[in-house]
């Protein structure tokens, strides 16, 4: 997930088609970032919530 490298990639694109597979590119990863943030936090309220039944039981 080299998303910041993929910016600079689109940025830097001299053609129309550079840039274009770039930003599909840059899409995809992007993508992906926002997805593991989400499990990411998903997983911390999950274990936050795990932890508190356990400290009220």
């Amino acid at each position: 997930m080299k998303r910041r490298g993929r910016k600079a990639d689109l940025y830097n694109g001299r053609t129309r088609s550079a840039k274009a597979t770039a930003q599909e590119k840059y899409t995809k990863s992007n993508k992906e970032v926002k997805r593991s943030i989400k499990e990411d936090k998903r997983r911390y309220i999950d274990n936050l919530a795990r932890e508190a039944e356990a400290a009220a039981a």
